[in-house]
């Protein structure tokens, strides 16, 4: 393999700048002066000690028992399609969508009714008085 004049000279003008580099760079990481540095005003002030943040430690906390398991199982217990069945369905589908509505709730300030309105309860005048009241 031969090799160029022209890429000798290259590879040594390239490692001779790597060695500046990393010359250079020791005098850029010295310790810090004893005396206030100057501070820009961006990000946290040298100046300042060090805060150390204290972690929280959460207690240990027994795991929850899996209520759809035990709904389940109350639902394998008794006979399909049967009254009780259905009595504890609708139970069960009342209880899951109340943890699911407690696990979605994104603005606490929000609330939602927990009254759905009849259709007959809801008069056009009611909603053209919420329309411009938007505008």
């Amino acid at each position: 393999m031969v090799v160029s004049t022209e890429a000798i000279k290259l590879i040594s003008l390239a490692s001779y700048m790597v060695a500046v580099g990393l010359t250079l760079s020791a005098c850029a990481s010295g310790p810090l002066p004893d005396r206030p540095i100057a501070w820009d005003g961006a990000g946290r002030d040298p100046n300042l000690p060090e805060v150390h943040k204290r972690r929280r430690h959460v207690a240990a906390v027994s795991p929850k028992q899996d209520q759809t398991a035990e709904e389940d199982a109350l639902l394998a217990s008794l006979e399909p399609r049967s009254a009780e069945w259905f009595a504890a369905q609708r139970k069960i589908d009342a209880d899951r969508d109340k943890r699911l509505a407690a696990k979605l709730i994104i603005c606490r300030g929000c609330s939602v009714s927990t009254t759905k309105a009849e259709p007959s309860q809801v008069t056009a005048g009611s909603t053209e008085s919420r329309l411009s009241a938007l505008r």
